[in-house]
């Protein structure tokens, strides 16, 4: 089956309306956070779709551990579990909404091979973690800060492009992002949007 034909598979339970919780109050400032949960919608190629594009929307959270791995979990609107995703340094794994476990030796071959994007599960920390508005430095491998939070630089070079649209408390609040970064045809992107709900 061709990668971007599983990827719309696997999102089709997400294909409804977000639903919406209520949010909670950001970690302080001089407390960094480990775990964010959110909604997000999606919008990526698809020749068969309507339009040539595919859409999707769901839930999400993201946990930074103390060993430096990250836990990724994506479910339905209504709560449902679809997948599970940890990358840390002895490499990733994804368990599917069947329960099948697909593993590689980084998240970004894994989720490469699953859907035909790389995707920095490690990164999504520091980029959620965000302090400001403005763009988000992609411009190195790992979750490695430079400069002030604001300046995360984290993820394959020059792949992404993380946008803070809107951040209250001084914390992140919506995040816009887009891959790869050097498509000029918005047709031929995918797009995200990460609205978060807590951050603790």
């Amino acid at each position: 089956m061709d990668r971007r034909a599983s990827l719309s598979l696997a999102l089709l339970p997400f294909i409804a309306a977000c639903a919406v919780s209520p949010t909670a109050p950001p970690a302080p400032l001089d407390q960094e956070p480990m775990r964010w949960s959110g909604r997000f919608s999606a919008s990526y190629p698809e020749p068969q779709a309507e339009g040539g594009r595919g859409r999707a929307s769901g839930r999400f959270s993201v946990e930074r551990r103390a060993d430096g791995s990250v836990v990724l979990e994506l479910a339905s609107p209504i709560g449902q579990l679809i997948a599970r995703a940890r990358a840390g340094r002895d490499g990733a794994e994804l368990q599917d909404s069947r329960g099948k476990v697909h593993r590689a030796i980084d998240d970004e071959s894994l989720t490469e091979a699953l859907f035909g994007w790389r995707i920095p599960v490690r990164a999504l920390p520091d980029w959620l973690g965000a302090q400001t508005t403005g763009e988000i430095s992609t411009g190195s491998r790992g979750p490695a800060r430079t400069g002030s939070p604001s300046n995360s630089a984290a993820g394959p070079a020059g792949q992404w492009v993380v946008q803070v649209v809107r951040a209250d408390a001084g914390r992140a609040r919506v995040l816009e992002l887009a891959f790869p970064a050097g498509e000029a045809d918005p047709a031929r992107r995918l797009s995200l949007r990460l609205v978060i709900d807590a951050a603790s």
